[in-house]
């Protein structure tokens, strides 16, 4: 199957801001994705230096209580 987006895991994400390791590992991964042409999506995003850090690391997109609160689905 063909891979268009890698998730970042919230494990690594949740303390980006203050770990240098999930900083690494972060990096790390989108080096890859951007190696192999696939978007990254970073999970658990709860505050602004971790957002920022994201924006500065290359990460495409984000999700998580710091950008929207999850809302129900709903049919058109």
């Amino acid at each position: 199957l063909p891979v268009h987006m890698i998730k970042i895991d919230m494990d690594f994400v949740r303390r980006l801001a203050s770990d240098e390791h999930d900083q690494r590992i972060v990096r790390g991964i989108v080096s890859f994705a951007e190696g192999f042409g696939i978007q990254t999506t970073a999970e658990g995003v709860e505050d602004a230096a971790s957002l920022a850090l994201l924006r500065e690391i290359g990460v495409d997109h984000a999700q998580g209580f710091h950008i929207a609160r999850p809302a129900p689905v709903t049919e058109d």
